[in-house]
Order: C-alpha cells, then sequence, then structure tokens
C-alpha cells in the first residue's frame, strides 16, 4: 500500500533532523525583529477614528484612493478599513517616526509580543531541532527580543569587540549590542466583525 502524504511527511521530517545534527552549523539572516499582535475590534477602531475626527466620507475616498503606504495615522486607519472591506491580509510600511509613535501610543494597551522575521523563526527552530551551532543575525538585541529567543546553547549570535575579534554568546548573555526595540505592528480582526460608520460600512 502507499503512503499516505502524512506518512511521506513525517518520514521526511524525521530524515531532515537526523541530517541536520550532522552539520557542523548554519549561519542564518537576515531579518529579526519583533511582532506586536494588536487585537483590533471595529469599536477600538471607530473611537479612534473619532480621536481623529475623521470625518467618514473623506476616509471612504480614501480607502478607495488607498496606496498601499503608511504617511499618517489616517493611512493607517484607511488600510484597516480597506482589509475588511476586502476580507484580505495586507502589509505597509509606516513612513516616519512620529505616526510610528503615534500608532504605538494609541493603540490598544494589550498585545502580544513573539518572535518575527524569517530568521529569528528559523534560528529558534533549527535550534530546538539539534543543529550542533544556529549563528543568528540581528542589527539589534532589546530585552524584548532576547526574551524571544529560545534558552539553548546551541543558539548564538557573533560579537565584534572594539579590536575587531568575533566571540558568539547566547543572545540571552549579551550584555552590550543596541537596544533599541523596533515592533512589527501587526492588527488582527476576528472573522465577523465590520465597522460601521454612519451609512458607511466596511464588512
Amino acid at each position: 500500500m502507499s503512503k499516505t502524504w502524512s506518512e511521506l511527511y513525517m518520514d521526511s521530517y524525521q530524515e531532515v533532523t537526523i541530517n541536520l545534527k550532522r552539520i557542523k552549523g548554519i549561519a542564518i539572516g537576515f531579518n529579526t525583529n519583533v511582532d506586536a499582535i494588536y487585537h483590533m475590534r471595529s469599536d477600538l477602531i471607530v473611537d479612534l477614528i473619532h480621536k481623529l475626527g475623521i470625518d467618514s466620507v473623506a476616509l471612504y475616498k480614501k480607502v478607495v484612493k488607498w496606496k498601499g503606504s503608511i504617511e499618517d495615522p489616517e493611512d493607517f486607519i484607511a488600510g484597516l478599513c480597506g482589509c475588511f472591506e476586502k476580507g484580505r491580509a495586507s502589509e505597509w510600511i509606516i513612513q516616519n517616526e512620529e505616526t510610528y509613535n503615534y500608532l504605538l501610543e494609541n493603540l490598544p494597551r494589550e498585545r502580544t509580543l513573539r518572535m518575527g522575521g524569517q530568521v529569528g523563526i528559523m534560528a529558534n527552530v533549527l535550534s530546538e531541532i539539534g543543529v550542533p551551532k544556529v549563528i543568528v543575525h540581528t542589527s539589534t538585541l532589546p530585552k524584548e527580543l532576547k526574551n524571544l529567543f529560545v534558552k539553548n546553547k546551541n543558539l548564538v549570535i557573533p560579537i565584534h569587540d572594539k579590536n575587531g575579534n568575533i566571540t558568539f554568546t547566547q543572545p540571552r548573555k549579551v550584555k552590550r549590542m543596541d537596544d533599541r526595540l523596533f515592533l512589527h505592528i501587526i492588527s488582527e480582526i476576528e472573522k465577523g466583525d465590520g465597522i460601521k460608520l454612519g451609512n458607511i460600512k466596511w464588512i
């Protein structure tokens, strides 16, 4: 009898993990970041719309002409409404620090921090499945990110000293490195939720 897809998957996983343990190590980069998950309900978004003093008709026009870039808080709201309407995920770049800081100050206080970026996620996975040494890249290492790396000794970050020498240190034990925190803001919305402003709806 031929094997099912699930059986073939399990066989390949076991074979890969065995082979990965035979190599000396893996270096991975770029990028590593902290994902901040905000659970956005429609009422929270409406409150933010009122706080910003956004006219519903003007907002509707902005959603229609949405350009996929965040230059001010209104662009962020327009993007959320557009995602409601189209029922799909989207990714945008915040173009300035002022808007980024405004969002951090005015989005819901409740949020979940998790490891983000392909490199950060894969570093933890490869470390957990037993690769002898996993060398990971990150441009900054704030305490929030330190705590998201697994504690395994086989996971290390290359650290350069003033003489140009390199040492490999477990991320949680690194003492001197750029500790600025840059969050990747992720807004999650429950299925079936929708925004209503007068006669205008995004559902």
